[in-house]
């Protein structure tokens, strides 16, 4: 055999070998990049999938890309006496290289020197242009993917980045233990408060913008006010006191208003004269009654009045006002003693009452303040507090009631035929003057529009869609259960 196809040989393999090389690594490059890019900008992928890919196809591709390269001495042969013209020669040498003959050594010799006549190979620069450019480009796109930065999850607002600091943590750690301190304070409520602070202190370790840290902030001063304003009787006490046609229950009502049991029992004082001579006992009667029927009213209106302390306490209060009346018998002085008993419970039991009722509401002022005070919260960011928000009573008692026109199927919130379920007060993000309380009446359109839209989209399944149906139906139709 010619030991210049050997010298031949050695360098094609050499060559494919080089060229394989640099295919597998571009091809590992271009698939890393590729999954590095998803990674960054798409989908969040683990480190294994970044890693196994790209090699593991580039060592495939270099496998294959030799195998195909590589060429037998019948192929190599071949492929020389095409390209050089050399009539065969080199395919004869390699196919005889083991057989004897005469013309044999003849033929390998003239074989031997037509491969040493050939020219010297290109330049590596033109054997190696392609292998090259393709890793030059594969490099080039790993080094793009390595400094593109990874894609913010962050709202494309501008918000400003937020992560809660040490001081922040203790702040709100202190006024979670300074609530639950706070033993005056009705104990569902003081439950309630603490876990939505819990809740807050909680969300607010993970949250990475000011934007959602003021969102979680304000919905927990919402809620905290939500709260207190649910386990508060005064107002409703209040306004049943206000509704009816006495002057003092009214004048009760007033006081009540200013939730302070101190004031509330130096208020009764005075009341107290209104009721000796020989016209009391008619007048007790009539406060009593008057007290009696306004109450019972408010609570059927109100369920959770029926275990409420204030309610219970006033009451009792117009019950001891009509007992004195039937257990004084007409006798004056008795009658007054037992009047003036029934004041001394009633500043007793309805101080005390009034005074948790105030304590809760210091709370809820104690928690928003605090919590706008941690966060910096701006004032105008804050709604409206509803333990802040107090009705408008009478002040004459005159003209009270006389609207017809206003809810007149009762019970509902809404005008003339139309009722809507509930005319509890809820916090509607969205209204026409921003974020404030509102009856839910006042909102049922918004979101009567919402669920249409939810509906038309066809994403409900068959189940869903006609409870929803229902239950607006059911508002629409006046039902309230």
């Amino acid at each position: 055999m010619s030991e210049t196809f050997f010298r031949i040989k050695k360098r094609v393999r050499r060559e494919a070998l080089y060229k394989s090389l640099a295919l597998g690594l571009a091809v590992a490059l271009l698939i890393s990049s590729v999954l590095l890019l998803l990674s960054k900008r798409l989908l969040s992928l683990p480190l294994p999938l970044l890693l196994v890919p790209g090699p593991l196809l580039g060592a495939i591709a270099l496998v294959i890309s030799y195998l195909l390269q590589k060429k037998s001495d019948r192929r190599l042969a071949r492929y020389l006496d095409r390209t050089y013209r050399l009539n065969e020669a080199v395919e004869t040498m390699v196919a005889f290289r083991d057989a004897e003959g005469a013309l044999l050594p003849l033929q390998r010799q003239q074989a031997e020197e037509a491969l040493r006549a050939l020219p010297p190979p290109p330049s590596p620069l033109k054997r190696f242009w392609r292998s090259a450019v393709a890793l030059a480009l594969s490099a080039v796109l790993m080094i793009g993917a390595v400094l593109v930065p990874v894609k913010s999850t962050e709202p494309s607002t501008g918000d400003t980045l937020f992560a809660i600091s040490s001081f922040q943590l203790g702040a709100l750690r202190q006024l979670i233990d300074e609530v639950k301190a706070a033993e005056s304070t009705a104990p569902s409520a003081r439950a309630e408060i603490v876990a939505s602070l819990e809740a807050l202190y909680t969300a607010l370790q993970s949250i990475t913008t000011e934007f959602r840290m003021k969102s979680e902030v304000i919905a927990t001063i919402v809620s905290v006010d939500l709260i207190i304003e649910n386990v508060n009787t005064f107002k409703l006490v209040a306004v049943a006191l206000d509704e009816g046609q006495e002057a003092d229950a009214r004048s009760m009502a007033k006081s009540l208003l200013a939730l302070n049991g101190i004031a509330f029992g130096e208020d009764l004082t005075p009341l107290r004269e209104h009721f000796r001579g020989t016209e009391a006992t008619a007048s007790l009667t009539a406060l009593a009654a008057d007290m009696t029927a306004s109450l019972a009213a408010a609570a059927e209106e109100h369920p959770r009045l029926a275990q409420d302390p204030l309610y219970l306490g006033f009451s009792a209060f117009a019950a001891s006002l009509a007992a004195a009346v039937a257990d004084g018998s007409g006798n004056e002085n008795t009658v007054s003693a037992l009047v003036d008993k029934a004041f001394a419970e009633a500043r007793d039991d309805l101080g005390l009452a009034i005074s948790t009722q105030y304590a809760n509401k210091t709370v809820c002022l104690r928690v928003v303040t605090k919590l706008a005070e941690i966060f910096g919260i701006p004032e105008a960011e804050i709604p409206p507090l509803l333990v802040n928000t107090l009705p408008t009573l009478s002040t004459d008692g005159e003209g009270e009631g006389d609207d017809e026109d206003e809810n007149e199927n009762a019970g509902g919130y809404g005008e003339g035929n139309e009722l809507f379920g509930s005319n509890d007060t809820i916090y509607h993000p969205f209204g026409e003057d921003g974020a404030a309380y509102m009856p839910y009446g006042d909102a049922y359109s918004y979101y009567h529009k919402k669920i249409e839209d939810l509906l038309a989209s066809g994403g409900l399944d068959d189940t869903t869609k006609q409870q929803l149906i229902d239950y607006f139906a059911r508002l629409s139709n006046g039902s309230q259960n």
